[in-house]
């Protein structure tokens, strides 16, 4: 018996076209997929659909509110018409700890009066320095803008501190101190043979001393005769701490910073390392010690927008920790929709500034950032889910 030939048909034209025409549409919508994620985040935040009031409150969908800054004010101190040291005054705030947001105390940050600052800082005269400079090389109305820039924030306000600026900040105040060396009367003098010069006669001998607002500059900032401007550093250290325990009463820009830092504030020094025969800014450890203590950080710095979309999110925890990472929250905010969508972090096309701040913030969440030309630049949006996340 002969078995037949097997057939074989050209394929069926139609279901040919049929399988081309699926996968189209399937790369076309894995393609499409960033784009509806754009678009459902600015459903998320700018729908007109659905039930709205008029005042949200905290709680209800479409509740907004900015954040501001933590308040910094620099003290340029001043004694004998130069500068002998700078202070950051850090006001108190709210901060991350674990899981809760709990009230941080201020800070006041010591910074030496022969800081060396780099050769490429900026001054308010708009001139880059081709040499590296000392802090007390500037004149006292350019500090406040160099320090802002050296430390990357923005300066709420500057108190240039002199003799009569002390003892109207003071007034009547006075500070019992211990003092840890003799502090001259009167400026020391260069001897032009190179000797050291008659020693002047004491503004303060060593141990019990009164200090008030008249000769405060002078307790501060004038160093033993041939010292040099970071061997004032303990006394100025004794002297803020005074402040702290005493508030000036004023009413002036000093007195109103330092009743912010708040009972439980403290005194540091800004971390230097030795550079020749004066120190130079630690910058990792000066970036860490700022982002413990500035609860909401300034300057320029990656800036991001926090967007619940659960209507469940500690937004205030949230923010917190986003600060402590160093990026500059500038807005809190509820959708106008709560769903269950999963964690995103919307970015700019040009993200110019904070890279490695936005690199890091990837690799903590875990996402998979998606790019919207809409977006502020520089600014990025994050919108909270039930899957956040964030290692402590």
């Amino acid at each position: 018996m002969r078995w037949p030939a097997a057939r074989i048909t050209a394929p069926d034209q139609s279901a040919t076209t049929r399988l081309l025409v699926f996968a189209a549409v399937e790369i076309v919508l894995a393609m499409a997929i960033p784009f509806i994620l754009i678009r459902g985040y600015h459903t998320l935040l700018s729908s007109n659909t659905g039930t709205f009031v008029d005042s949200p409150t905290i709680d209800e969908p479409g509740w907004s509110a900015l954040v501001s800054a933590t308040p910094l004010t620099a003290v340029v101190e001043v004694v004998d018409d130069g500068i002998s040291g700078a202070t950051l005054i850090v006001a108190s705030g709210d901060v991350a700890a674990e899981d809760a947001v709990v009230a941080g105390g201020g800070t006041i940050v010591l910074i030496p009066g022969d800081l060396v600052l780099p050769p490429n800082l900026t001054t308010v005269s708009g001139e880059s320095a081709t040499t590296p400079m000392r802090l007390s090389d500037l004149a006292p109305a350019e500090a406040g803008d160099a320090l802002a820039a050296l430390l990357n924030i923005d300066l709420t306000s500057v108190e240039v501190m002199d003799d009569g600026a002390w003892t109207a900040a003071l007034s009547d105040a006075v500070y019992e101190l211990d003092n840890p060396d003799p502090v001259p009367a009167t400026a020391a003098k260069v001897d032009p043979d190179g000797g050291s010069g008659t020693p002047a006669r004491l503004a303060f001998v060593v141990g019990p001393v009164v200090v008030s607002g008249a000769d405060a500059a002078v307790f501060l900032g004038r160093p033993v005769d041939g010292g040099s401007l970071s061997s004032v550093m303990p006394r100025r250290h004794q002297f803020w701490s005074a402040l702290l325990d005493q508030d000036p009463a004023g009413s002036n820009g000093l007195a109103s910073a330092v009743r912010a830092v708040g009972p439980s504030g403290k005194v540091v020094e800004l971390p230097t390392v030795a550079e020749s025969e004066a120190p130079a800014i630690d910058a990792d450890a000066a970036e860490a010690l700022l982002r413990d203590t500035v609860a909401f950080p300034s300057g320029n710095r990656l800036e991001i927008r926090v967007v619940d979309r659960t209507g469940d999110a500690d937004l205030g925890l949230v923010a917190a920790q986003l600060a402590g990472r160093g990026l500059k929250v500038v807005e809190i905010a509820n959708a106008v929709q709560f769903d269950e969508g999963s964690t995103e972090l919307i970015r700019p096309t040009d993200l110019a500034d904070g890279i490695g701040q936005f690199e890091d913030l990837v690799a903590e969440l875990g996402v998979e950032p998606i790019v919207d030309p809409e977006q502020e630049h520089n600014t990025m949006t994050l919108l909270v889910g039930r899957d956040f996340r964030l290692s402590d």
